[in-house]
């Protein structure tokens, strides 16, 4: 009887097509297998396949759990449905793609990361919010004299806003930047170190979420500038310049 690896595991052990290797069953029995052909590696296939007559004989009830099935036309739900329907829509049988499995594989886990980093994600804008007011509140603050004179000349209380508005604009699209781009760097290399472990990995970037992100920032920006624009804005001139 013949067995079949995959490639890591006839790397890793230096087998080659036509050699035998021992082999233990289930019920303990030992024996030997000759090497009928070695298959690229999957993670959704086995690291070694062997005939049901070699198996059959150590197992006290024979399962199947899964059955691999490859159409002509492809994987798409063209084939999905003639299986189903020559499986007579059997509740018991699940019939998934190539897609199908990489979903269920890695899903469940990727959405409840996505949901622990959205979680921290709310938290870090929630405190940039908050740093963003303080840092303007200062800034209206040490600026004071400045204000003072700048309505002096002329400047409007509704300019006075405008720039206090600008200035934190600026502060929240900067940082929205700088954390876009340590996010985009951080999940290349991050991608470079598991592209050789996951089958099929392409790095693609979210144009539409990073485009939702920058609008985001910006609104921030001109939300978290409200309280130091009307302060900016409603300063006495008097008073401002007189402030040391």
């Amino acid at each position: 009887m013949a067995r079949l690896i995959d490639t890591d595991t006839a790397a890793t052990n230096r087998w080659s097509t036509g050699q035998r290797v021992p082999a233990v069953f289930p019920d303990g029995t030992r024996n030997t297998l000759l090497i009928g052909g070695i298959y690229r590696s999957d993670e959704f296939l086995p690291a070694t396949m062997i005939p049901l007559p070699a198996l059959q004989p150590h197992l006290k009830q024979i399962r199947d759990d899964a059955v691999l099935v490859r159409t002509a036309s492809g994987d798409g739900d063209g084939a999905r449905r003639a299986l189903w329907q020559a499986l007579d829509h059997n509740p018991l049988i699940v019939v998934r793609n190539t897609d199908d499995l990489a979903a269920a594989a890695g899903g469940e886990a990727i959405a409840l990361l996505l949901n622990v980093l959205y979680g921290l994600l709310a938290m870090a804008v929630l405190i940039a919010v908050l740093g963003v007011v303080n840092t303007l509140a200062m800034s209206v603050f040490e600026r004071t004299r400045e204000i003072g004179m700048l309505r002096g000349v002329g400047r409007q209380p509704e300019q006075t806003k405008q720039m206090v508005r600008l200035e934190s604009v600026l502060i929240c699209l900067f940082g929205a930047l700088l954390g876009i781009g340590a996010g985009v760097f951080l999940g290349w290399a991050a991608g470079r170190l598991a592209a050789d472990s996951i089958q099929g990995y392409e790095m693609t970037l979210p144009w539409d979420r990073i485009a939702v992100a920058l609008a985001g920032a910006v609104c921030v920006g001109a939300l978290a500038a409200l309280g130091p624009a009307r302060r900016a804005a409603r300063l006495n001139i008097l008073a401002a310049l007189k402030t040391n």
